[in-house]
């Protein structure tokens, strides 16, 4: 047994961290009164803290990230609520953050579905274009996955399933006040409708994005 000198509680070595220098190889402090001087200390000096933290992580990257996955493990939620603290007193950080995310993953979208180029009218401008629901189902499946906002992320976690194709924003409404196909393709009596058309699709697309939405 050992007795803390910062407590006075007698308690198992093993409740002790070790100690190279100590005649004992054991902290003098047990390992609850060093967490909460450890606490009380990143406290009062937040970007020392940090720098230790880097510093850290530099000498020894794997052994950091398996010691947050522990962590994480051994406390779910905790990491989530202490993201969503640091985010309340970040807001300008976090935000610039989302946006960049969201670029990100609308580039990728985009790229996945044939690039930045209308599949009915070929416009090009990256402003004006959109990634299109082909079963006209894209309200239903937004409502699913959580909005708009997730919209991009979700075509990325689910590897861009079939279903959806590049249209401006012109075809893409022309689209779903016509019955399912863009006026360009019944314009000058044209019956053609090209490959990746804007016509209505069969259906068996929706199915599976609701199967990937649940």
């Amino acid at each position: 047994m050992k007795t803390c000198s910062k407590c006075g509680v007698e308690k198992l070595p093993e409740d002790f961290y070790k100690a190279a220098t100590t005649r004992d190889g054991r902290h003098p402090w047990c390992k609850s009164c060093h967490k909460e001087w450890s606490r009380e200390w990143a406290k009062k000096n937040p970007e020392k803290r940090r720098e230790s933290s880097r510093m850290a992580y530099a000498r020894n990257p794997a052994k950091m990230l398996a010691a947050n996955a522990k962590w994480r493990k051994e406390n779910p939620g905790a990491g989530r609520a202490a993201t969503k603290r640091w985010e309340a007193r970040n807001p300008e950080y976090r935000a610039r953050k989302v946006a960049e995310y969201r670029a990100r993953d609308r580039k990728a979208a985009f790229m996945a579905y044939g690039g930045f180029k209308c599949a009915c009218c070929s416009e090009m401008e990256p402003m004006f274009l959109s990634i299109d629901h082909i079963d006209n189902d894209g309200a239903a499946h937004r409502k699913a996955i959580g909005g708009m906002s997730t919209f991009y992320q979700w075509l990325r976690q689910n590897k861009y399933p079939p279903g959806f194709q590049v249209l401006c924003r012109n075809c893409n409404w022309g689209k779903h006040v016509n019955g399912g196909v863009c006026p360009h393709q019944r314009s000058e009596g044209s019956s053609t409708i090209p490959l990746g058309s804007t016509l209505q699709a069969t259906g068996s697309g929706s199915a599976e994005r609701l199967a990937l939405s649940r």
